[in-house]
């Protein structure tokens, strides 16, 4: 509820889009602070802000006064509101107070990979063509024939590319990659096979 920040016609009509959506909500029918007394602030503080226009010193005095008290009563609607719907995205959407966007779980999906012979004799190139939300790279080779028990030498990198180097000419080897989540996950891409050059 970042009232403070909001300016005075900002706030003022927040607030009456907020009382607007209270009356007769079935969802609370109990408000408290009464909507009574929500509106007198905000009536005293829509008169306040008029009067303030002037920019003499004692209506501005006033206005911040008001400003003060609505903002007391806004906040304290939106925590019987908050403990109300309990967590209950639809009741609260049902009011005219900003919701907090609640975090999403970051998904990393199995990427895809191609493999390229690289611009000197006994290098591989492996690239990630669809890196998602990616933390973190390990590229991965072993010779063929790939089998089960296979040993990976495996390159952990921040790069979604990255280049083999030292492997012997003529000969296959399998390259893949696995891509590194926020929580630890790590998914691998399907093996790719090239000759080195």
């Amino acid at each position: 509820m970042p009232f403070e920040r909001q300016s005075g016609p900002k706030l003022l009509t927040k607030s009456l889009d907020i009382s607007a959506s209270m009356v007769g909500n079935v969802f609370f029918p109990t408000p408290t602070p009464t909507l009574e007394t929500v509106n007198g602030s905000i009536d005293r503080f829509q008169s306040a802000l008029v009067a303030a226009a002037s920019r003499d010193r004692t209506q501005v005095i006033l206005k911040n006064r008001a400003r003060v008290d609505l903002i007391a009563n806004l906040k304290a609607l939106g925590n019987y509101v908050t403990f109300t719907a309990d967590g209950n995205s639809a009741m609260i959407g049902s009011t005219a107070f900003d919701t907090r966007k609640l975090p999403q779980p970051v998904i990393v999906v199995k990427p895809t990979v191609t493999v390229a012979t690289g611009v000197n004799s006994g290098e591989l190139i492996t690239n990630v063509t669809r890196p998602g939300k990616a933390r973190g790279f390990v590229h991965q080779y072993t010779k063929d024939p790939l089998t089960e028990t296979s040993p990976w030498e495996s390159f952990p990198a921040t790069s979604k590319k990255f280049t083999f180097t030292g492997l012997e000419k003529t000969k296959v080897y399998w390259c893949r990659v696995g891509i590194m989540g926020a929580k630890g996950q790590l998914i691998f891409s399907d093996p790719v096979s090239k000759v080195v050059q």
